[in-house]
C-alpha cells in the first residue's frame, strides 16, 4: 500500500508544480532550493509526526541539537534523493524516509502514513475520484466493487477488485 501513498504524493507535487503553487525558479528544484524548502517547513513549527519525519531523514533521531541546525550542516548532494523522486529518475524505489519528507514538504493529507488507512478501500477509490474529477471538472466516477469472497492474504495486503466507469455528461467514456 506504500506504493499508493508514493504515488499519491508525488503526483500531489506535480499538481502544485502545474499550477504554480511552489516558489521555485527553475523547472525543477535543486538540491539546494530542496534544503531551504526544509529549512523553512521546518521554522513553521513541524508537528511531532512531521519533526519525527524530519528527524529520521536527516539522520538526527539521537542528537539534542535544533533540527534547523542539523538541515543547516547537511550535505546538500544528500537530498538527491529527493529530487530523483521529484523528477521521476528513480529506477528502484525510492526510500520511506524521501517519500514521506515530501509529503511533509507538500502538506499532503492523509498523513502520516498509516498503513491501515491505505489499505482502506475507500481511500483509494477516493484518491481515483479525486484525481479524474480534478483532471476534468465535467467528469464524474462511480465504482462498484464486483467481489464479496475475502481476499486478504498472510502479509495483511487485501487484493481489491474494482469497476470503475468515467463518465462525462452521462455517457460512459472509459471503463477501468
Amino acid at each position: 500500500m506504500f506504493n499508493l501513498f508514493q504515488q499519491a504524493v508525488r503526483t500531489a507535487y506535480l499538481d502544485l508544480k502545474k499550477n504554480n503553487r511552489l516558489d521555485f525558479v527553475r523547472e525543477w528544484p535543486s538540491t539546494k532550493d530542496l534544503k531551504n524548502w526544509c529549512l523553512q517547513c521546518c521554522e513553521n513549527n513541524l508537528d511531532q509526526h512531521d519533526e519525527r519525519v524530519f528527524r529520521n531523514f536527516f539522520n538526527a533521531t539521537q542528537s539534542n541539537q535544533p533540527l534547523s541546525e542539523i538541515i543547516k550542516k547537511f550535505d546538500t548532494d544528500k537530498l538527491r534523493p529527493l529530487r530523483n523522486f521529484i523528477v521521476g529518475n528513480t529506477l528502484a524505489r525510492p526510500n520511506w524516509n524521501v517519500v514521506k519528507l515530501l509529503a511533509v514538504l507538500i502538506d499532503f493529507q492523509p498523513r502520516p502514513y498509516r498503513m491501515e488507512t491505505w489499505g482502506k478501500t475507500e481511500t483509494i477509490i477516493s484518491l481515483i475520484q479525486t484525481e479524474l474529477e480534478e483532471m476534468s471538472p465535467s467528469i464524474s466516477v462511480t465504482t462498484t466493487n464486483d467481489k464479496e469472497e475475502d481476499n486478504s492474504y498472510a502479509n495483511g495486503e487485501t487484493e481489491i477488485f474494482l469497476k470503475i466507469q468515467v463518465c462525462r455528461r452521462g455517457q460512459v467514456v472509459h471503463r477501468l
